[in-house]
């Protein structure tokens, strides 16, 4: 029995107890003094309470030890009641109740709001990623107050004393409801089974409901028949299988965003009924690999899909039936020119996109526009695009299937383990691959055995299905010298380290550091005290696995085309789709070149998106007459066959990277 229970069961006891010492006193009296029932009853009732009037009392001996008796048992009763009423009120069960009806009655107030459901890091991210976006509106939105009402304010300084009672009144006449400042948070409702989490939530500000995310009554609880969208990232696939299938039964309207694990249920979630479903870990490894193989293309993503500390944000602009920009070119839009925007691609109504189009392309409805815009035009662009007075949430209503991953295996590629070993000797500028985990399998599972790769594997068994699959196997410890020695981490190009036990992580990347000054060091930190640790170790780039996958959940929630857009560029076999980077390094043969004259979508169908400059600024979908400088670099999308060949051409003589990258 928990304690809320105690304590009620303890209350009850108390009273019982009570009426006992109540009849027990009225016989007694009764008994003893030979008192009428009225005066027995009066008599019990005011030694009990301690009063002591004084008209009625006990005139024999045995009656006054009686009393005695009486006001300890009577008082030990109070007391025992009384500790058990003070226990329930400041219970920490009672605070729950009260905390759960408060919850119940904001979510009763909500329309169009947002249902988050589940917990785990990949939750606490997510809830971090919102508390740091409303931290951020809050100080754009005081910032704008400040700047519109410094007349006022200057006014009211030099009146204060005969304007602060009448605004003392205003402020109690204000119910607290509209006197709270309200956040993007006020719109979300979070469904957790976890009471520590729970509690953690509420106290950050969070609207938060305990209960089965799958139960109808925590659903009308959570007001899905009013919600706009909902998020569901829970542990278990087939749970999350279920809560999508019990909110669509619920709402036929609600867009729903569901993240799982594995693969085997994706197909199966979208029949019960969500919007969109994708795998974290399957963004979360793209982003893993493309740090460690295409750095500069990593950190010109995740610049354009974050608002934290930078100028300019990747948006998806819908052409819709009534959009003025219907009919209208690229070029009559003046985007560059008005709001410092530029577009990176458009996805026609069959669902490719045309990146980098021409300034004569022609808008039709149906299309969407991905432009990356400078940050404080996004509002007056999405609301120029639909012609709206206020922005509105576009729901798409399709998505990309999700494709099984069948893994490519190169079987009985070396003849004997000594062959095994002197391929890795032999080879220079590769990648070493180091770690375990769910999402070191994926990554694994969508690489290309037949490219410069080293896996260094602690498992023998994994290392052997590694080593059927075509791979360079290197079997031990990544933290071990000898182990990285024999990987050729003196040569290697970069390591990618996705250990799970801190020390050993932070072991190996000052071992990488130490034995090579030069590799190019990606790491993962599950925890946020880990990411100093790898850093003062050497790591050039620290991941978070969780941050980003709760990146991608919102990504997907709030801007579903522009979540598409990067999963058919970043890295897509499917669609035969990849983002590379291309060096311009001193013997590049296309330094001091006109872009426009290198025809790379004619003959490669190659587009460039940006160019990182020497100082660390992206130039977004640079002109054609644009001149190549030395140590730039840029970042093209195109056909995975034309990218091995674009590398050659731009390269020089020797794929290293420039010391611009740190």
């Amino acid at each position: 029995m928990d304690d809320f229970q105690d304590y009620r069961q303890q209350i009850r006891l108390a009273l019982i107890a009570s009426v006992i010492v109540l009849i027990v006193g009225l016989i007694g009296f009764m008994a003893i003094e030979g008192a009428e029932p009225l005066d027995a009853l009066w008599l019990t009732i005011v030694t009990l309470s301690t009063i002591g009037y004084g008209d009625v009392v006990a005139q024999t001996d045995l009656g006054r030890v009686f009393t005695l008796f009486l006001i300890v048992i009577g008082l030990s009763v109070f007391a025992y009641g009384l500790q058990g009423v003070i226990s329930l009120l400041f219970s920490p069960e009672n605070r729950e109740r009260r905390h759960r009806k408060l919850a119940e009655q904001l979510v009763d107030r909500l329309t169009g709001h947002y249902i988050l459901c589940g917990s785990g890091e990949l939750v606490d991210q997510t809830v971090w990623l919102l508390l740091t976006g409303a931290a951020n509106y809050k100080a754009a939105r005081n910032s704008d107050l400040r700047g519109a009402t410094a007349p006022l304010r200057r006014y009211i300084l030099n009146h204060w004393r005969e304007i602060h009672p009448i605004l003392r009144r205003l402020t109690l006449l204000l119910p607290p409801t509209w006197a709270r400042q309200t956040t993007p948070l006020d719109n979300i409702v979070i469904i957790s089974q976890d009471r520590e989490s729970v509690r953690r939530l509420r106290q950050n500000g969070f609207i938060v409901l305990d209960g089965d995310p799958g139960c109808d009554d925590t659903m009308r609880r959570a007001g899905i028949e009013r919600a706009a969208k909902m998020v569901i990232m829970q542990d278990d696939d087939t749970e999350a299988l279920l809560t999508t299938l019990n909110a669509r039964t619920h709402n036929p309207e609600l867009y729903i965003t569901t993240a799982t694990l594995g693969d085997d249920l994706m197909h199966k979630t979208l029949r019960a009924g969500a919007s969109y479903v994708f795998s974290p870990l399957e963004i979360t490894g793209s982003f893993l690999t493309t740090a460690t193989l295409r750095p500069a293309v990593s950190t010109f993503y995740l610049r354009i899909i974050s608002q934290q500390h930078h100028e300019a944000q990747m948006i998806a602009l819908p052409i819709g039936q009534d959009s003025p920009w219907r009919g209208q070119t690229l070029a009559d839009l003046q985007l560059e020119a008005r709001y410092d925007g530029h577009v990176l691609a458009l996805r026609d109504t069959e669902g490719s996109y045309h990146y980098a189009p021409p300034a004569d392309t022609t808008l039709e409805a149906e299309q969407v526009l991905i432009v990356v815009v400078a940050l404080q035009n996004v509002r007056t662009v999405q609301l120029e695009c639909s012609g709206e007075k206020q922005v509105q949430r576009a729901i798409p209503t399709w998505q990309r299937l999700p494709f099984r991953h069948v893994p490519i295996s190169l079987p009985n590629r070396f003849a004997s383990p000594e062959a095994a070993a002197q391929a890795v000797d032999a080879l220079s500028n590769h990648y070493i691959i180091c770690g375990g985990g769910r999402v070191l399998q994926r990554v694994l599972d969508r690489l290309d055995p037949a490219r410069p790769f080293v896996v260094v594997c602690p498992d023998a068994a994994e290392a052997a299905a590694l080593h059927a699959r075509g791979f360079h196997v290197v079997e031990g410890q990544a933290s071990d010298d000898a182990v990285l020695r024999r990987a050729g981490v003196t040569r290697a190009l970069a390591i990618m380290v996705t250990i799970e036990d801190k020390a050993e992580s932070v072991l190996t990347v000052l071992t990488s550091r130490g034995l090579n000054r030069d590799i190019l060091i990606t790491a993962t930190a599950a925890s946020d005290d880990l990411v100093g640790k790898l850093t003062r170790a050497g790591a050039d780039h620290v991941l978070n696995p969780f941050a980003i996958a709760a990146r991608s959940i919102l990504l997907a929630t709030l801007q579903p085309n522009v979540y598409d857009f990067l999963q058919s560029t970043l890295h897509n076999r499917h669609l035969n789709t990849e983002t590379t980077e291309l060096y311009m390094q001193d013997n590049s043969p296309w330094i001091g070149r006109a872009l426009g004259d290198l025809r790379l979508p004619e003959t490669y169908q190659a587009n460039v998106l940006a160019i990182r400059q020497t100082n660390g600024d992206y130039s977004h979908v640079p002109p054609a007459n644009y001149i190549l400088a030395a140590n730039e670099i840029l970042i093209v999308v195109a056909p995975m066959q034309h990218t091995d060949t674009l590398r050659a051409l731009a390269h020089g003589s020797e794929t290293t990277r420039p010391r611009t990258l740190r």
